[in-house]
């Protein structure tokens, strides 16, 4: 089979749209592959440890994305200021962190917790 150059066609105008789409389509995937990775890094950021993952889980409790965005910018100024234990209160959650270790340690609704008391920490922080 012989292919030569005259058999190709050139539609510049064609070529120019799809060009433009192309573009325009790489920069969406690119935009929507961007947030993917910030989104991910920030969950990244602070690990579950399996205590806190069952208690999660057993308590119904609901930690957003937006909270773990939120929870790794606190965690910055709690790690500066020298911080090693802290509780962290959400309106409708509190999370008890390992600062060196950024591990979140347990969880408990702030509506239902029958604890009262928590021991081993250093601060608290409100969110």
């Amino acid at each position: 089979m012989k292919t030569g150059v005259s058999q190709l066609t050139f539609d510049p105008i064609r070529s120019e749209n799809n060009l433009r789409e192309s573009t325009q389509l790489r920069r969406h995937k690119a935009t929507i592959s961007d947030f993917r990775q910030i989104f991910q890094q920030e969950i990244e950021l602070v690990k579950l440890s399996a205590h806190a993952k069952a208690r999660i889980q057993s308590r119904e409790i609901e930690i957003e994305p937006q909270d773990f965005v939120k929870l790794n910018r606190a965690l910055e100024e709690i790690e500066n200021k020298g911080c090693r234990e802290t509780l962290v209160i959400f309106e409708d959650k509190s999370l008890l962190i390992s600062i060196p270790n950024r591990t979140i340690i347990t969880a408990f609704s702030n509506h239902s917790n029958k604890e009262k008391i928590i021991t081993n920490i250093d601060s608290v922080a409100f969110l």
